[in-house]
């Protein structure tokens, strides 16, 4: 996994002191990495006179802007190919270096434009903003953002991308961004899946690790999960039955489908035993084949699932987790909705075997059942990791999955809250039934005896790569992911 900061300008200054770095070499650096990309995508493009277009702020983004303008400037490419470079700077640069890069670039011959009009870019480099935006977008940034998402041309932000740090829903959508020193966890916001692209880490003159390694003792805001994170519960012995992979108990409530997808799900992901617990009690529970049905809680059980479609059946489920907070369970659903939540949670202190797996609507719910007051769907998204760590602070014995475009995975740690962050999914997982696929895996790896992090981290990262399998994004259902499960 990759470190993930909230702000990087300590990181910035700590390492210009302990490493003996300028501003300048560092700005020559994020230049260099910006002209590696462009560069990159000229070269398996065909126009003839290629153009790159470079948009430059007043700060030190534009900065960066100007040094890759003068670094362009007059590049031929191997095939004969001369790049066109022109810059486009709605207000002249602020900061000191900024001031020097243009004059630099201006001697070197690069050309200004003053209307964005029939530029007809190849490339459009964003150094506008950047990551030290705090607050809401003046009009004229907004104005601005919107017109270059408008033009057609391969996009490439510096940093972050404008707008992005606001709070707004005006922002750059890049192709690929080019983040400088260490991550910074805007990239990987909601918005972050539709502006940031791919993201290119550079160093700025030395390594990334010694970057992070800050004098000031800057600590990671999250951390970025890795495909190789991923712990599948493959069988390392020979000499087992079916009882060594666990027995997972699915409570069933009134949406029966939830409960067939959970349980179908857990059994896909390694569980030797799975149980559908039916409620109704009158038999009527249709369940497939390699599933168990029963109308009480088998006295073998390793881990529970609860909460997918229970509807009316919730008591009975809380009433059974609190008399028997020892066996892990994963909650989900009605049962964030129930105003027995606080009290399954308390009855479950200390034993750290319980996750609890809500969409943002659900959280805002758990938010205000808890005593955590009353919010709105929009403030939890504007707020998922702060939200996140304050839940695990007074729950510290709650694995959380905030589920979302970026899953956000919080638990405590070592005396304090810590974030995982999954980037991995693919839209064609906001379909019905997806979240209680979700869910059938936790209760599996539950069952199988993985801890409640391991299991929250390893389930979300199968869920999110599953879907990278899935050929059409649009026509995906939660059996199909299921079974682009087994193919992990």
């Amino acid at each position: 996994m990759q470190k993930v900061f909230a702000d990087t300008r300590t990181l910035d200054a700590d390492a210009r002191k302990k490493y003996s770095i300028t501003e300048e070499v560092m700005m020559e650096n994020a230049a260099s990495a910006l002209e590696k990309e462009v560069l990159e995508f000229l070269a398996g493009c065909s126009t003839p006179k290629p153009v790159v277009l470079i948009v430059t702020g007043t700060g030190n983004n534009g900065g960066d802007g100007y040094a890759l303008a003068r670094r362009l400037c007059g590049k031929t490419l191997s095939d004969g190919r001369k790049i066109n470079v022109c810059i486009f700077a709605p207000k002249p640069p602020k900061t000191e270096i900024a001031v020097f890069q243009k004059e630099t670039a201006v001697k070197t011959g690069v050309s200004f434009v003053n209307t964005l009009e029939n530029t007809n870019p190849d490339v459009l480099v964003d150094c506008f903003l950047g990551s030290g935006l705090s607050g809401k977008l003046t009009q004229d940034a907004e104005n601005l953002i919107k017109r270059l998402n408008e033009i057609k041309a391969f996009k490439i932000a510096c940093d972050v991308p404008s707008g992005l740090s606001a709070e707004s829903d005006t922002f750059f959508i890049a192709d690929k961004t080019v983040t400088m020193g260490a991550l910074k966890t805007q990239l990987f916001c909601e918005n972050g899946k539709d502006s940031a692209g791919t993201v290119v880490c550079a160093d700025l003159g030395i390594s990334r690790d010694c970057f992070e390694l800050s004098d000031s003792a800057v600590q990671p805001e999250a951390y970025l999960l890795e495909k190789a994170d991923l712990l599948l519960p493959h069988r390392e012995k020979n000499n087992v039955n079916k009882g060594t992979f666990g027995h997972l108990a699915v409570w069933g409530g009134e949406k029966r489908g939830a409960t067939v997808i959970a349980s179908k799900a857990a059994f896909a992901f390694g569980t030797g035993l799975v149980t559908v617990v039916d409620n109704a009690n009158n038999g009527s529970f249709t369940v497939p084949e390699d599933i168990l049905c029963s109308n009480t809680v088998p006295s073998n059980i390793s881990a529970v699932a609860a909460g997918m479609g229970l509807g009316a059946f919730c008591d009975t489920a809380v009433s059974y987790l609190c008399a028997n907070p020892k066996v892990p369970c994963v909650i989900d659903a009605d049962l964030c909705h129930s105003v027995k939540l606080p009290e399954l949670l308390f009855a479950r202190k200390n034993l750290a075997n319980t996750v609890l797996t809500p969409h943002p609507k659900e959280f805002a719910d758990v938010l205000e059942i808890c005593g955590f007051g009353k919010y709105v769907v929009e403030q939890v998204q504007q707020n998922r990791i702060g939200l996140a760590k304050k839940f695990c602070d007074k729950y510290p014995d709650v694995v959380l999955i905030l589920k979302g475009a970026v899953p956000v995975i919080a638990a405590f740690k070592d005396g304090a809250p810590v974030v995982y962050l999954n980037p991995w999914g693919r839209p064609c997982l906001a379909k019905g039934g997806s979240g209680d696929v979700l869910s059938g895996l936790v209760g599996a790896l539950l069952a199988q005896g993985y801890d409640a992090l391991k299991a929250a981290q390893s389930a979300s990262l199968a869920h999110a790569l599953a879907s990278c399998k899935v050929e059409c994004d649009y026509a995906m259902t939660p059996f199909e992911l299921i079974e682009c499960v087994k193919k992990l």
